[in-house]
């Protein structure tokens, strides 16, 4: 089989530095001489075109998602580089249209890993494509403060925002290691495409997206 993806987690990088953290002013340009479409560019297969087998076109333009990226191309501590085509980060998968899941189906996708709470799943269960594992990893964490952010942001609540979500992350490697060994291991075993995902894409996913 072809080898998935080079790991390395003994060295967790500085809480908040991730070198996934989603950016929400992602701009996206685009060659016309290569795209001419928006149904183009979701329709991208990267494993497959070295032309698309870079840092503008790692966004993945879904229906339903609003932060699903490609993860190839990334460079690992000893050099080497993940490969194109088996590795996704995203946002929950609950809104995807039909669409979007002919088009992660298209992607090879094999396994697609939650690391959302129950109440969140209950709330917006994924909308897995045909063909697709269904592995769940929760990560009670992130969605536990959920309800104390949103209050925050009411003005219902005058605590610190910042602290709150330190405290979130840091509980990742105090209370949450065992899951990431999980996720790490489901990768290294299986060797197959995966996407992984939380809420927003952003935490929890781009943690296990900074250790891998």
């Amino acid at each position: 089989s072809i080898p998935l993806i080079e790991f390395n987690s003994s060295e967790v990088p500085p809480l908040g530095s991730s070198l996934f953290k989603a950016e929400e002013d992602y701009a996206f340009n685009t060659p016309t001489d290569q795209i001419d479409s928006l149904d183009e560019k979701m329709k991208v297969i990267h494993k497959d075109n070295p032309d698309f087998q870079t840092e503008e076109y790692r966004k993945i333009f879904l229906d339903g998602t609003h932060n699903t990226r490609e993860l190839g191309g990334y460079e690992t501590k000893d050099g080497k580089k993940v490969k194109w085509g088996v590795l996704y980060r995203s946002d929950k998968l609950s809104d995807l249209s039909t669409d979007d899941q002919e088009y992660l189906s298209s992607l090879g996708i094999k396994n697609v890993i939650d690391f959302r709470s129950s109440n969140e799943k209950s709330e917006d269960p994924d909308l897995i494509p045909d063909g697709m594992r269904y592995i769940q990893l929760p990560i009670e964490a992130d969605g536990a403060i959920r309800p104390k952010v949103e209050a925050m942001m009411r003005g219902q609540d005058q605590g610190d925002l910042g602290e709150l979500l330190v405290e979130a992350n840091a509980e990742f490697v105090s209370k949450y290691k065992g899951v990431y060994r999980d996720f790490l291991e489901t990768l290294a075993n299986e060797q197959k495409p995966s996407l992984f995902h939380c809420t927003a894409g952003k935490d929890r996913a781009g943690f296990a997206a900074a250790i891998t």
